[in-house]
């Protein structure tokens, strides 16, 4: 019917306004990125571009510590990480941040919807603003030369991966 594509059409463009707005802001805070992460995305990016020589491949692996382990988080439960209240959010508040987090975890993958056809409309966006999430992460590996922390002050990479291991399944 041509009013359910209209109410469609208009939730797609207000889902792709928040979701500009959001890769806006990630962009914009690309100074407030820890060094910690920086050494992390540097060793990942030497780790899978050495082993695997593909760009994408390495922007992929990238993304997946980025935004499937830091950023998405952040979006999907911001309430467990102090961002809003406990109560602040609604069932479809929670809905909304679903489908934001899976676009953009859609995006910075580099994987177009096709399994669930009520996102396959977000498509063209995915592809539109996939260079910003690419400029991100190509930003989240340059370490700045003054950091207080370089890699030869880092324990070896393993240590680093059963840390972050022990990290992530005591936080989640």
């Amino acid at each position: 019917k041509p009013e359910e594509r209209d109410a469609v059409g208009a939730r797609v463009f207000q889902v792709q306004q928040i979701i500009t707005d959001l890769l806006s802001s990630i962009r914009d805070s690309i100074q407030s990125v820890p060094t910690e992460c920086r050494l992390i995305c540097s060793f990942l990016d030497n780790a899978v571009g050495g082993k695997f020589g593909d760009q994408k491949a390495t922007e992929i692996a990238l993304a997946g510590y980025l935004f499937l382990r830091l950023i998405n988080p952040a979006i999907v439960v911001p309430d467990s990480m102090n961002i809003v209240d406990k109560n602040a959010l609604t069932a479809e508040g929670r809905r909304s941040l679903l489908l934001v987090s899976k676009v953009v975890l859609n995006m910075a993958n580099q994987v177009p919807f096709s399994k669930e056809p009520y996102l396959v409309p977000f498509n063209s966006f995915l592809v539109d603003k996939l260079p910003i999430i690419q400029s991100f992460i190509a930003d989240c590996v340059q370490i700045s030369p003054d950091a207080a922390l370089t890699v030869t002050d880092l324990p070896p990479p393993l240590l680093i991966l059963e840390e972050l291991a022990l990290l992530y399944k005591l936080l989640y």
